[in-house]
């Protein structure tokens, strides 16, 4: 048997480990960014990296620019996702 044979315990035991790993990272999120001290520094954060403001208008309609743009609003889009446990769907 190969290191690249499991067998179907061993998947299990896996796919276990990963769903208890994704359950504790959900919480810490959500222990961080839902509190009143996570709250205000996403919000100082959105402010600064103007998420809430369309990228290509806000990039002068340059293309480059707004896919920067775009990336920095990728991030706070993963953190939702993660306090509402979707990360990974």
């Amino acid at each position: 048997m190969s290191e690249f044979d499991e067998t179907q315990e061993e998947i299990n035991e896996t796919a276990r480990k990963a769903k208890a790993e994704a359950r504790r990272l959900q919480e810490l999120f959500v222990d961080v960014f839902t509190s009143e001290e996570g709250i205000e520094a996403l919000a100082v954060l959105r402010n600064y990296f103007d998420v809430d403001i369309p990228s290509a208008a806000a990039a002068g309609f340059d293309a480059g620019k707004s896919f920067y743009m775009d990336g920095h609003k990728a991030v706070f889009k993963t953190i939702d996702d993660i306090i509402k446990g979707q990360f990974n769907e």
